[in-house]
């Protein structure tokens, strides 16, 4: 079933992981959204290295937006090819990486 990365973006970028459940990666939601709770107790707990965790956190956030962004496009194409539907043109450059 075709997912929207839209809203897999959204979803991870609001909570780490979340877009992932969107679309059915458990394990890789549950990696992302351990680091979230990871990175906030530690956020909130007396020390100096606040400033290191809150870059951590950002970068978390940031890769689960990347890249359930694109992994979602990516498998609604393979789902298009398996299902043999035709592939928009502006889609068609994932080709090369199937090959």
């Amino acid at each position: 079933m075709k997912k929207n990365p839209g809203v897999v973006a959204v979803l991870n970028f609001f909570i780490p992981g979340l877009g992932y459940v969107y679309v059915g990666k458990f394990s890789r939601a549950l990696i992302h959204f351990l680091i979230t709770v990871f990175v906030t107790v530690k956020m909130y707990l007396p020390d100096e290295n606040t400033l290191i965790y809150l870059i951590i956190g950002f970068f978390n956030m940031a890769i689960a937006v990347y890249v359930g962004y694109d992994d979602t496009k990516q498998d609604n194409i393979i789902d298009m090819i398996k299902n043999r539907e035709n592939i928009p043109e502006n889609e068609k450059s994932f080709g090369k990486i199937l090959k």
